[in-house]
């Protein structure tokens, strides 16, 4: 009979035409194909900037080392990212050119998680009301009397003062091809280790932040050296300075 043939696609079953048993076929059809377009729905896809999120990281491990339930909840999500130069939106065009005009826009090279990574902050703050800018020239104006800022750049060029001879004769031999003084952290570093000046990252950012730099990034070992005589001078002239010798043995005594 039909009905007990096995494999086949006509499966018997009774129905009944005007009162007698009639054998019907039925035809089972496969279903039709779907295009599955859900990789056009990703994230990635439809989102210019990518950014971890919990729908990103939902199949990690709880277990691994670098979970966290809450990672990105404090700021890195798509909602309240990283202020960067590609999360920041101006309306005006022009005030992207007027930002890279006036260097308040750091992003010298490499992608965005190294900058971040690599320089203080993306995004420099304006600098006060009085100070000198150019292109390749910032003169920052200091309004505040008690500037935390200025009480480190004291403290740190009276640690650099006493080896500050040997320190010009190691950085003018450094460049031999670059006499002018522009010299990267990096070697500034390395004739500081060499002449047994040890200073910390955020000693070097002191000095470096109060110099101006040019389109490279370099430093210039020259303005170094003027500011960290005329620092020294003025801390010596002065007695009440709050960094000044006496004043530290008297805080400490």
């Amino acid at each position: 009979e039909q009905s007990k043939l096995s494999g086949s696609l006509f499966h018997s079953r009774p129905a009944f035409v005007s009162g007698s048993s009639v054998t019907q076929p039925i035809v089972h059809r496969a279903m039709p194909l779907i295009v599955n377009t859900a990789h056009l729905r990703h994230e990635a896809v439809t989102k210019h900037t990518w950014s971890p999120n919990k729908d990103t990281v939902r199949y990690q491990a709880a277990g691994s080392a670098t979970y966290k339930d809450d990672m990105f909840a404090h700021g890195d999500t798509a909602d309240t990212p990283h202020i960067s130069e590609y999360t920041m939106s101006h309306k005006d065009p022009q005030e992207w050119a007027e930002r890279t005009r006036s260097m308040t826009l750091v992003h010298t090279g490499g992608n965005t998680n190294m900058a971040e990574y690599t320089h203080h902050t993306v995004s420099r703050p304006k600098f006060p009301p009085g100070s000198i800018s150019t292109g390749t020239f910032t003169l920052s104006q200091y309004l505040p009397a008690e500037d935390k800022a200025v009480e480190e750049l004291h403290i740190v060029c009276e640690k650099v003062m006493p080896v500050l001879p040997m320190l010009l004769k190691a950085l003018s031999g450094y460049h031999l091809h670059s006499p002018d003084g522009w010299i990267q952290s990096a070697g500034f570093m390395t004739c500081c280790r060499k002449v047994g000046l040890e200073l910390l990252r955020s000693e070097f950012l002191a000095l470096e932040r109060s110099v101006p730099k040019d389109t490279a990034g370099r430093i210039n070992y020259h303005n170094i050296a003027s500011l960290v005589e005329a620092v020294t001078c003025a801390n010596a002239a002065d007695d009440l300075t709050a960094t000044a010798p006496e004043a530290l043995l008297k805080a400490t005594a």
